[in-house]
């Protein structure tokens, strides 16, 4: 194999997550500006609401950036890009000690793990 294979982002997932995120944000802005700015009705409450939509927010966001990896595969070692944090990890095909599939406790889904060097 003498080329790089290169993951492709799945666009339609990446327009719907960005999507999302600016309606959460766009909400949780509202809320905000009726809780400082406006005359809640019930000021607890939309107090309460605000911080959910942060914390929905925030969750989202981890959630997302989590999922947004570039992977490449080349002859001698798979590259595992982080795009939102921009970190890489290399892997070279030497150092890879296991690779294998698990399921989580409630066997809906099905993860892919590659163990290297020093049980990472």
């Amino acid at each position: 194999m003498d080329e790089s294979i290169i993951s492709n982002f799945d666009s339609a997932y990446y327009n719907r997550a960005i999507c999302g995120a600016v309606v959460f944000l766009v909400f949780t802005g509202r809320m905000l500006y009726v809780c400082l700015l406006g005359n809640p009705a019930t000021p607890m409450a939309a107090y309460i609401i605000t911080l959910l939509l942060f914390g929905v927010l925030w969750v989202y966001y981890y959630f997302f950036s989590k999922s947004w990896k570039r992977i490449t595969v080349t002859a001698t070692e798979i590259i595992v890009y982080d795009v939102v944090f921009k970190k890489q990890v290399t892997i070279p095909y030497a150092e890879i000690t296991r690779v294998g599939t698990y399921r989580t406790r409630k066997g809906f889904s099905q993860s892919f793990a590659i163990e290297f060097k020093d049980d990472q």
